[in-house]
């Protein structure tokens, strides 16, 4: 029984530490109902700080297919200024192809497992210092 209640205690601050996680995101509306589909957006709470507390946003693109037989799905994320139109040049891309499965619930689930690994390849760091280098060199050009 205590360990069912330890259990039941470390979902609900899992879950609990998920929801208290609110930022921005750029996407389309497709992405947003496979992120919801999903359970939510796949993102540590240091990489939330770092949106959070540099005026960012989460840029994602992907796009879920069958082609020929095969569930296809991709995915690009970037960060971006949530103010300017400045997005970082640092970005994580990835492509999942299952030849073994060609539907669309199929691919649904590669698109988010896409965004997964390419939020987890996204240097947010380097992609932060970018943005923030584009803000000063623009706010120096402003000045001139």
């Amino acid at each position: 029984m205590k360990k069912i209640l330890c259990l039941i205690a470390l979902f609900g601050t899992l879950t609990n530490s998920q929801a208290a996680c609110s930022f921005q995101t750029s996407t389309t509306d497709g992405v947003k109902k496979v992120i919801n589909e999903h359970g939510g957006w796949p993102i540590s709470d240091e990489q939330c700080s770092i949106l959070n507390n540099h005026n960012l946003a989460l840029s994602v693109s992907g796009e879920a297919t069958v082609l020929s037989n095969a569930s296809i799905a991709w995915s690009v994320v970037h960060l971006i200024d949530r103010d300017r139109n400045m997005t970082s040049n640092a970005s994580s891309i990835n492509t999942i192809v299952n030849t073994k499965a060609a539907s669309m619930n199929v691919a649904s689930d590669l698109l988010f497992e896409s965004i997964t690994s390419s939020i987890k390849g996204l240097d947010f760091i380097k992609a932060m210092k970018e943005v923030e280098n584009f803000r000063s060199k623009n706010l120096g050009t402003r000045k001139q």
